[in-house]
């Protein structure tokens, strides 16, 4: 693959293990491993900047998962490092339309991903590709569920405003690549050519949309919301409330 160095976790039995690999061009210090994370810093040869590469590897083992998240919230903390934590499988979905299949999703489940990002201010990036990165058989029946995804704090979009996610082509394995991709591909240079549109938005549309919103607009849309529609976040109905 063209690297020529690397840090290795190995398997327990014939599950998990950890690989991180890198190039002469980055100079690399692993500060914490397990079975389950990989946490380095991380610098360009060239540059001076460090910033922090976690890969995490959730357990899949549901009795095991409380222990887990309790251990990955006393661990990690918000830093003002740039932080990519991932593309890593932290076998848990946030959203129900992220899973398919015969297997049941749960409104009241545990949020232990979702409780893990607001812990460490950390941030979903968007994603190209497919949009279920594992795929296997439960009950004779296929599932698939979109458990690998990349994680980022506001520092790393700073510098790397436009990173994505990228979700490749299964090969081999029931989960598919997940390449972190820092710049856009193919980025036009529009020269003068926008100054030619004629803006459809004034200055006072502009700022009425860019106005934060009021309680009382919250509390509008709320009530005007069916009580038998969707769930949200905490899995329950609006008329719950």
């Amino acid at each position: 693959m063209g690297f020529s160095k690397g840090f290795n976790v190995s398997p327990v039995g014939r599950a998990g293990g950890l690989s991180l690999w890198w190039d002469d061009s980055m100079e690399v210090h692993v500060m914490f491993s397990s079975k389950n994370v990989i946490d380095a810093i991380v610098r360009d040869c060239d540059s001076n900047l460090w910033v922090r590469v976690t890969g995490i590897y959730g357990t899949a083992y549901r009795g095991k998962k409380a222990e887990f998240w309790g251990w990955m919230n006393d661990h990690f903390s918000s830093t003002n490092t740039h932080w990519l934590c991932g593309g890593g499988d932290f076998n848990k979905f946030i959203w129900d339309h992220e899973k398919v299949g015969r297997a049941e999703v749960l409104y009241n489940r545990p949020r232990f991903l979702e409780d893990f990002m607001n812990h460490t201010n950390l941030l979903g990036l968007d994603f190209n590709g497919p949009p279920f990165t594992w795929r296997g058989m439960r009950n004779g029946s296929l599932v698939e569920e979109r458990l690998d995804r990349g994680l980022v704090n506001n520092q790393w979009l700073s510098l790397w405003p436009n990173s994505t996610a990228i979700h490749g082509v299964v090969l081999g394995f029931d989960h598919c690549p997940i390449i972190i991709k820092t710049e856009l591909e193919g980025r036009r240079d529009w020269g003068n050519l926008l100054d030619c549109v004629n803006p459809g938005i004034t200055e006072d549309m502009n700022l009425t949309l860019m106005a934060s919103v009021s309680l009382e607009e919250i509390k509008i849309a709320a009530f005007q919301m069916g009580g038998f529609k969707a769930p949200g976040p905490d899995g329950f109905q609006g008329i719950f409330y």
